[in-house]
């Protein structure tokens, strides 16, 4: 079965959101991992932190994988972990990374994100951005009966700001804005952008 241009490019556009949201839900997850870590406020005396709560610790996580679109897919995921106030016993470990990814279709993303608890986790802050480009290729039925090469350059940023309302529970509120450049590289300058802006309000328990 051919597909039309139009249907592959929406097609192949899905993958690449996916690869961007795969980024993202890596920080979101990073983020609530950490976040389960936190102590609830104590009575006083507070409880002391161990030394493993209130040291620097760094941890490069390598990445490698394949899929049939974009090929061998090596990366590094590198992280860092720490305290942004020592005399603070109640919140977890702060946490600021990075993400680079190059495959062997010369695709590459790069990304770099923070997670950060304040003020004896009354506040929680997450803020991320990155981009790449994204390239693909698919067929074309019809007249044109040959592949085409398509190529996304992409881009994102992200900010979520929490207050805690009551014991765990969070209010906050979050912005993004992403930015898609779709070009077929053999359809001369045939360039198409698609922009989106998200404002949301979010509880956490």
């Amino acid at each position: 079965h051919k597909l039309s241009p139009m249907r592959a490019a929406r097609n192949t556009q899905g993958e690449k959101r996916q690869l961007m949201l795969l980024a993202f839900l890596f920080v979101i997850g990073a983020g609530t991992a950490t976040a389960r870590t936190a102590t609830p406020p104590a009575p006083k005396p507070a409880v002391i932190k161990s030394e493993r709560d209130t040291a620097f610790r760094f941890l490069p996580v390598p990445l490698i994988s394949y899929n049939r679109s974009l090929g061998g897919m090596f990366g590094l995921v590198p992280l860092a972990m720490y305290p942004l106030n020592k005399k603070d016993t109640v919140s977890p470990a702060s946490l600021t990374g990075g993400m680079g990814l190059y495959t062997t279709n010369k695709s590459w993303f790069a990304m770099v994100f923070g997670l950060w608890f304040l003020d004896e986790d009354r506040w929680r802050v997450t803020a991320a951005g990155g981009g790449g480009n994204i390239k693909f290729q698919f067929y074309a039925g019809g007249p044109i009966d040959d592949f085409l090469r398509y190529t996304t350059a992409a881009g994102f940023v992200y900010i979520d700001v929490k207050r805690r309302i009551v014991k765990d529970l969070y209010l906050g509120v979050n912005r993004e804005y992403a930015d898609f450049r779709n070009s077929f590289d053999d359809v001369g300058n045939d360039n198409r952008a698609i922009t989106t802006t998200f404002t949301g309000v979010c509880f956490v328990g």
